[in-house]
C-alpha cells in the first residue's frame, strides 16, 4: 500500500493476489478510516484470460472483486471515497484479442495502472520473462507501445 500524503491510500492488493495480507476487502477500508484517509485505490494485480501467470487473482474472480468492492464503496460512501482498479502489464498478444478495450471499457475500473513485471518473449509469445534487464525491458516496451499508434 502507498501513501500519498495523509488523506489518500493508493495502489492496495487484496487477498485475491495471494500475497497481499489475507484480510477481507472491508478491513482495508476500515483500516483506511482508522487512519483519516479520504480515498483508497485498490489495484489488485489483473487476471489474464487462462490465468497464465501466478501471483494475481484468477480470471474467474475478477467479477467478483469488482462487484464486492462496488458494494462496499457504496456501504462506506459516507465515510471514504473508494476507488476500483487494476495494477497491469502489457503484453502485445493479449492485446490482439481485445483484452486491454475490454478492461478500459468497463464503467466500473476508474484506473488502470501500469506495473510491467515482466517481458513477452517476442520470439516466443507463449514464454515471459523477469531475467532482462531493466533497459531492455524498457525498450521492449517503448518497441510495443510505438507500434499501437
Amino acid at each position: 500500500m502507498i501513501s500519498l500524503g495523509e488523506r489518500y491510500l493508493f495502489h492496495v492488493h487484496t487477498l485475491r493476489c495471494g500475497h497481499a495480507e489475507m484480510v477481507s476487502d472491508e478491513e482495508y477500508i476500515k483500516k483506511a478510516i482508522s487512519l483519516g484517509a479520504t480515498d483508497l485505490w485498490f489495484t489488485d494485480h489483473a487476471p489474464f484470460p487462462d490465468n497464465p501467470f501466478g501471483g494475481r487473482m484468477k480470471y474467474e474472480e475478477l467479477s467478483e472483486y469488482i462487484s464486492t468492492l462496488k458494494n462496499l464503496k457504496e456501504q462506506y460512501q459516507r465515510q471514504i471515497k473508494i476507488h476500483i482498479g487494476l495494477e497491469i502489464e502489457y503484453f502485445s498478444g493479449y492485446d490482439r484479442s481485445g483484452y486491454y478495450q475490454e478492461l478500459s471499457n468497463n464503467p466500473d475500473l476508474e484506473i488502470l495502472l501500469l506495473g510491467q513485471h515482466m517481458a513477452e518473449d517476442p520470439e516466443d509469445r507463449e514464454h515471459y520473462t523477469f531475467e532482462w534487464p531493466k533497459e531492455r525491458l524498457l525498450e521492449d516496451m517503448n518497441t510495443q507501445l510505438l507500434a499501437m499508434r
